[in-house]
C-alpha cells in the first residue's frame, strides 16, 4: 500500500511540475503576442528599420528550469539599420538620440513626401514594453490556476 501512495505522489508532483512549465509557456505566448501589439510599426522613410521590423522580430525562449521552478524570455531580436543604434528594442522602447555619423554629418529622413536632413534626431520612446507587460500580469494567476488544476484534477 505505501508503494502505491508513494508511486500515486510521484506522479502528482511530475504532473504538478508539467503544469507549472506549461503555464510559464503560456504566459510567454501572451506576452509576445502583447509586445507584438503594443511595438511601434514606424513608417516608411522615418525610420531607421523597416515598418514592421519591431514587431515582427519578437521571439520566446523557454520555459527553463526544473524542480518546479522556470522561467523564460521574450523580446526583440530586430537589428537597427542606423550605426548608432546597437540595441534597436530597447532604443525604441526608451527612446534616445541618433547622432549622424557619416561623411556628411546628416542623416535624410522622407516623411509625408518632404525631406528633412538632421545631424541629431530625439526619438521619443514608445514604452511598449511597459504596455505589454501591464496588459499580461493580469493574465498570470489564471493561467497558473488553471493548469494547476488541471494537473491536480488527473
Amino acid at each position: 500500500m505505501a508503494q502505491g501512495f508513494a508511486a500515486a505522489f510521484e506522479e502528482a508532483v511530475l504532473r504538478i511540475e508539467l503544469a507549472f512549465a506549461e503555464a510559464v509557456e503560456e504566459v510567454l505566448e501572451s506576452a509576445k503576442t502583447h509586445l507584438e501589439e503594443f511595438a511601434p510599426v514606424g513608417r516608411e522613410g522615418n525610420s531607421t528599420n523597416p515598418p514592421g521590423d519591431l514587431k515582427d522580430s519578437m521571439v520566446i525562449e523557454g520555459p527553463v528550469g526544473g524542480d518546479g521552478v522556470f522561467t523564460g524570455s521574450v523580446g526583440p531580436t530586430a537589428v537597427s539599420a542606423w550605426d548608432g543604434v546597437t540595441e534597436y528594442g530597447h532604443f525604441r522602447d526608451v527612446g534616445g538620440t541618433l547622432i549622424a555619423h557619416n561623411d556628411s554629418g546628416l542623416m535624410t529622413f522622407t516623411i509625408d513626401g518632404n525631406i528633412y536632413r538632421k545631424s541629431i534626431v530625439v526619438q521619443e520612446g514608445a514604452h511598449y514594453v511597459a504596455a505589454a507587460y501591464e496588459a499580461t500580469e493580469p493574465e498570470v494567476d489564471d493561467i497558473v490556476a488553471r493548469y494547476l488544476a488541471e494537473a491536480i484534477e488527473e
